[in-house]
């Protein structure tokens, strides 16, 4: 049997719910989910000191590569994630000639640097993607820009050095939602792939909006009640 495959996540007070009634209830069993907890005020969406605590999910990366045998492989998700199948063995098979798989910000975009979505991101432990987080996180901290988060540091150092690491895109299986018409909002359309293995309630803006999302996915295709808990 392989081992567990290691699912880590910030998580801030204010995403408690999100953490508790979605991402764990929902994690598959092929998984262990590694929580680690930060005490910050509740922030909106790239403004004040938004970008300072989603950087710390850099913070995290780099430690957990320190602390895992050169190859291991692992994720590093944000908590606004439902699951809906086992993702270890799809995973490390995917991963066989990558550094980082990252999710598509939006199916309809093409798969290049600039539309990577670091919400759910697959990493293997290796020097070249130490360095390559290392980069993204100075990129973050010489910004000290509200707009610029993780993920922007990461398309910054992938647009400058391109071939830094072997990096890739998982398939729109692993769905992060977009609209054309802008932000998602409550009443609007969502059409999930055939085969959905999560479902990130990306691209719309607060903690009721991402419940609201994970809810209408959640009614169409419905949530099976894995609940492994975490660390």
């Amino acid at each position: 049997m392989s081992a567990l495959l290691e699912v880590h996540a910030l998580v801030t007070p204010s995403h408690a719910a999100l953490r508790d009634d979605w991402f764990l209830r929902t994690l598959p069993p092929d998984c262990r989910a590694i929580i680690h907890a930060r005490d910050a005020e509740p922030v909106q969406f790239a403004r004040g000191d938004w970008h300072r605590v989603v950087g710390q999910k850099l913070d995290i990366v780099l430690e957990t590569i320190a602390s895992l045998d050169d190859g291991a492989i692992f994720v590093m998700s944000d908590v606004d994630i439902s699951f809906y199948a086992p993702i270890a063995d799809d995973l490390r098979c995917r991963m066989r000639d990558h550094n980082v798989l990252f999710q598509n910000n939006r199916p309809s975009l093409p798969t290049a640097a600039d539309n990577i979505c670091s919400g759910f991101m697959v990493i293997r432990s290796t020097p070249a993607s130490c360095d390559f987080f290392e980069r993204a996180r100075r990129v973050l901290h010489t910004a000290d820009d509200a707009a610029v988060g993780d993920q922007k540091a990461c398309i910054s150092v992938l647009r400058e050095f391109p071939d830094l690491i072997a990096w890739g895109f998982l398939p729109v299986t692993y769905w992060s939602p977009g609209d054309p018409r802008g932000r998602w909002e409550p009443g609007r359309t969502l059409t999930p792939p055939d085969g959905l293995v999560l479902h990130h309630a990306n691209h719309t803006v607060g903690v009721e909006n991402k419940v609201a999302q994970l809810e209408a996915v959640s009614a169409l295709m419905p949530v099976r009640q894995h609940g492994t808990g975490g660390d």
